[in-house]
């Protein structure tokens, strides 16, 4: 739907589509694909994506996309990141 234009998706090398169902940031979670935390610079994070029903077939994640903002200095500045060809380990 259109409300899911700003969760996490990823493609697989087969071609397919999926949408993530959860996303945990911290000790931030949400089945709703938006997420909110404050990053501190040179600070690791634990972030977990889950997606569903990804193809037993795909061997690697063609392209894994989110969003993101950046509400400092009169923003939000909206940004969209991407890693591509990212393995799958079975």
């Amino acid at each position: 739907g259109s409300g899911q234009q700003n969760y996490p998706r990823i493609v697989d090398d087969r071609g397919n589509e999926y949408v993530a169902t959860g996303v945990q940031l911290g000790r931030n979670s949400t089945r709703q694909g938006v997420i909110e935390a404050q990053f501190t610079s040179n600070v690791p994070m634990v972030a977990t994506i889950q997606f569903e029903n990804v193809s037993a077939n795909a061997t690697s994640i063609a392209v894994l996309e989110f969003f993101f903002e950046n509400g400092s200095w009169g923003g939000p500045y909206r940004n969209k990141a991407q890693l591509r060809n990212i393995p799958i380990q079975k």
